[in-house]
């Protein structure tokens, strides 16, 4: 028996990402993932059992990476790492390779609660959640959970008008609003 080399699975992982990324999850088929990465069938279900483990797969590395991403982009922030988060995506708005929300776009092609896209998705959202009460928690806010959720609401809500408009406008509203509620938090204190 063969064993998966990882380089493989990152070389389908990264041509199928481009592809889901121009064309949507749904209207990519396995056989334009097979002809972009040039490599055989046996090969990609070697890695995935099929497509859906490879849309997966791709979300679940996508949501480390955007995670890890956005930590990093606040970690040196002067004030609130929960404003700073929206300078982060405005940069990311005004990149080449912004190309929406990657999760917002799986929730909308996979609606089903129970299939593994949108297990993978939510796991992803649960994930910035976490990471995001950790944040409100760090800012002593009341509520960190609740705060945490509006801040996640602001941050979905900007990806998706930055895409709607094709501007990065939507950031600097959404910093706006999260500064505006860190105002009126620590007012009610």
């Amino acid at each position: 028996m063969r064993t998966k080399d990882p380089n493989i699975r990152q070389q389908i992982l990264d041509t199928a990402g481009q592809l889901f990324n121009e064309h949507g999850y749904r209207a990519v088929g396995v056989e334009l993932v097979l002809e972009k990465s040039g490599f055989a069938k046996a090969t990609l279900y070697r890695h995935f059992k099929g497509k859906d483990a490879l849309v997966a797969a791709y979300l679940a590395r996508r949501g480390e990476s955007h995670l890890a991403w956005l930590k990093q982009s606040v970690e040196r922030a002067k004030g609130s790492k929960l404003v700073a988060i929206f300078d982060a995506l405005e940069k990311w708005f005004r990149s080449p390779d912004f190309y929406g929300c990657s999760f917002i776009h799986a929730v909308s092609e996979y609606p089903d609660p129970g299939h593994e896209v949108r297990q993978t998705v939510d796991a992803v959202m649960g994930a910035m959640q976490d990471w995001l009460t950790e944040l409100t928690t760090e800012e002593k806010l009341e509520q960190p959970k609740a705060k945490a959720r509006q801040f996640l609401l602001l941050i979905e809500g900007a990806k998706l008008r930055a895409e709607a408009t094709r501007t990065p406008a939507p950031a600097r509203e959404a910093k706006a609003v999260a500064q505006a509620l860190l105002n009126t938090a620590r007012d009610c204190e």
